[in-house]
């Protein structure tokens, strides 16, 4: 509930995903081996991490929301929120058609080789390599979606209402194909049976989308150089330096892709008409793991 006419108005909130049941689980496998030769010392490893993630059933407005501030295009529009609410004037209304899961998987491996070289009493090398994979976070069940400007069609987008004015001077909405005229509240709504609201819009793990939307690559490389020098032959003087390479594989869920069209949608009623189904739409892009370069010394 929601009055944008009144300073300081009484309202109240809650948790969209109410009653919630929420829980993380990670699941970690870790072993690393040490092999001393000659002036060499080899290490290897490897880090395995599996986590499910549970956020709650998530809606937008799934208990719906009224809004009941002063709007010039509402006909019955008292001129004051509060006044509004009292008489059952609202300007709009908005709930949404599901409360999907956010019930979220992603897994990384990463393995490495390292070998500490002892050239010389001064001198110490490092020299290694680590190797990552990362499944990114991706929705157990699919209901996954979002915005690919591959899937978008310009004979499939929506048209909206515009605004016009009648023989009488009146505003009013148009229907920029036939020119049939509406009450002005649907200025800016959906055109009914023209195109489609979900225009671009693809889900998950169907008709060849990766199920996290999008593709990580299957192995990479992060090197890595280390070295350490006693310039006046005092070990406790030594010069020493280190750059490395470094893949950062977990990141935070896409929380907000499992709200999108066409797997779940907002339906809004404005002034009394049922107007549009409204959805976020999110740009898809490659899906690459961050990088840190760093040099120390």
């Amino acid at each position: 509930m929601s009055f944008s006419d009144v300073p300081n108005a009484a309202g109240y909130s809650y948790d969209a995903r109410a009653p919630i049941g929420g829980a993380t689980t990670i699941f970690t496998i870790a072993d690393n081996l040490t092999k001393v030769y000659g002036k060499h010392t080899f290490k290897a490893g490897m880090d395995i991490v599996r986590t499910r993630m549970w956020k709650g059933n998530p809606g937008t407005a799934y208990s719906g929301n009224f809004a009941f501030g002063h709007d010039v295009n509402n006909p019955v529009d008292t001129g004051y929120g509060y006044s509004n609410a009292l008489l059952g004037v609202f300007d709009s209304y908005t709930e949404s058609s599901a409360r999907n899961g956010a019930d979220y998987r992603e897994a990384g491996f990463e393995e490495y080789v390292q070998d500490s070289w002892k050239v010389n009493r001064r001198l110490t090398l490092e020299i290694g390599t680590r190797f990552t994979t990362w499944i990114p976070w991706h929705q157990r069940k699919n209901i996954m979606s979002g915005f690919s400007r591959g899937a978008w069609n310009p004979a499939d987008a929506p048209l909206l209402y515009t605004p016009g004015l009648n023989s009488a001077g009146q505003r009013v909405a148009v229907n920029p194909l036939t020119g049939a005229q509406l009450p002005q509240v649907y200025v800016g709504a959906l055109v009914p049976g023209v195109g489609s609201p979900a225009d671009g819009m693809v889900v998950a793990n169907q008709n060849g989308v990766y199920e996290s939307l999008s593709r990580s690559p299957a192995i990479n490389v992060a090197p890595r150089f280390g070295f350490a020098y006693d310039v006046f032959w005092r070990r406790e003087n030594r010069y020493q330096g280190r750059v490395r390479y470094h893949l950062s594989a977990h990141q935070r869920t896409q929380s907000l892709l499992f709200g999108e069209l066409p797997v779940q949608s907002a339906v809004l009623v404005y002034a009394d008409h049922l107007l549009r189904n409204a959805g976020h739409l999110c740009s898809l892009r490659g899906h690459p793991l961050p990088v840190q370069c760093a040099w120390s010394q």
